[in-house]
């Protein structure tokens, strides 16, 4: 079985895309093919879906099996991508059931439930699988739901993700997550300290936002 990582950006927060990029070759498994959609903006306009189907449709030309977004802004846990391998065999796709968010501008933090979806960057699916989705809403930020709508007629899996939502305002965002203010305070980062690695926590507490 061939698998992916996708991550899209618009070369608005090169920091952030390193440190993605970092982040995947520690990863316990072997990350397969990191494929990387980063083109110079047509307009102001959220473009995330068609970025997105842009890097499914180089996944189906190289034939790859699974793709697993990787979005460029976010903590992951080592052991991410091994988790999301062991439930490919009997999945069509694969997320977490809760979002964990931390805003970097106001320090606050929160768990999120949605029973049977995922945000987008815990999402994995098998690519045939996506054959038949609409790709349509062009400048749709909310494409994770879009997505998790359709795979109710596939098989579905959730895990533990091990990830935390990075919401910072560095470049074009989408959803509200980066202006909001979330329920948990954490004025002095203990509690994103001993929730990343060492040298993600750094790299998230040297951004000067």
């Amino acid at each position: 079985m061939s698998h992916c990582l996708l991550t899209v950006t618009r070369g608005d927060r090169p920091q952030l895309l390193e440190h993605c990029k970092s982040q995947a070759k520690n990863f316990t498994a072997s990350i397969g093919t990191h494929i990387i959609i980063d083109y110079k903006p047509k307009s102001f306009k959220p473009d995330l879906t068609e970025r997105v189907k842009a890097g499914y449709d180089e996944a189906v030309r190289l034939g790859i099996d699974w793709m697993m977004i990787m979005e460029d802004d976010d903590f992951y846990d080592k052991n991410y991508l091994h988790r999301v391998l062991l439930k490919c065999d009997t999945s069509d796709f694969i997320g977490c059931e809760h979002s964990i968010y931390f805003n970097l501008k106001n320090r606050t933090w929160d768990k999120l439930i949605h029973k049977g979806r995922s945000s987008l960057y815990t999402t994995a699916f098998r690519v045939s699988a996506m054959k038949n989705f609409a790709w349509h809403r062009a400048h749709d930020v909310f494409l994770d739901q879009n997505i998790w709508n359709y795979a109710k007629r596939f098989r579905r899996t959730f895990i533990d993700a091990g990830a935390i939502g990075i919401k910072h305002g560095i470049g074009l965002t989408g959803g509200k997550g980066h202006t909001t203010i979330f329920k948990n305070r954490d004025p002095e980062l203990m509690w994103l300290e001993n929730n990343m690695s060492k040298e993600s926590f750094e790299f998230y507490k040297s951004l000067e936002l």
